[in-house]
């Protein structure tokens, strides 16, 4: 869905050992909370070396360049195990990608909160176990359902053709609407940004 103006963004990341994901939510005018936009990718090269702090800290890099025009014109609470804000505003001398990385974030307003056992936090998890491939002419795509009973059903696809964003977003609703009938789902909600 679109964001609602005036409300908290929430961001989930997570980073794991070759890949890292980040979820984009907002509670709604019922107080329930909608996903508005999610994103996962492989590590390359030397970000598999990094330590584990600097991960969750090039996640919510990621994220934030990615979702910068969602981020820029609200609050946003980061939702993670580790606060790489603190990391990343902590260290006495910054220099090269920390600094870089610093100075992108500060710009934004974002809130740490600690993780808790939250439906978001397992939809990220799932986003990071089954990143998009940065490499090579593939792209990725997902959708989630959401059950009656407000679960979450997560799906993920690679798109092996070069497509614009929209194209990719009608490849995921085809998809979506075949896992529906295969499912024998006989009622359905379809939502995009598109």
């Amino acid at each position: 869905m679109a964001p609602i103006k005036g409300k908290a963004l929430i961001l989930y990341i997570q980073a794991l050992e070759r890949s890292l994901g980040a979820l984009l939510t907002q509670h709604n005018e019922d107080g329930k909370e909608n996903a508005l936009y999610y994103l996962s990718r492989t590590l390359v090269g030397a970000e598999e070396n990094y330590t584990s702090i600097k991960k969750v800290c090039l996640t919510l890099v990621f994220a934030v360049q990615k979702l910068q025009h969602y981020i820029l014109s609200h609050r946003v609470i980061l939702i993670s195990k580790a606060n790489p804000l603190r990391y990343l505003m902590s260290k006495l001398m910054l220099s090269g990608r920390l600094a870089k990385w610093s100075l992108l974030l500060f710009k934004f307003e974002i809130k740490f909160m600690p993780q808790k056992v939250i439906k978001g936090q397992a939809l990220v998890d799932f986003l990071a176990v089954h990143p998009t491939p940065i490499r090579g002419k593939s792209a990725g795509a997902g959708l989630v359902f959401i059950t009656p009973s407000r679960g979450l059903i997560p799906y993920s696809f690679s798109v092996l053709a070069l497509f614009s964003n929209n194209a990719v977003e009608y490849k995921a609703l085809i998809i979506g609407l075949e896992i529906a009938l295969e499912r024998h789902i006989d009622c359905l909600q379809a939502y995009g940004d598109s």
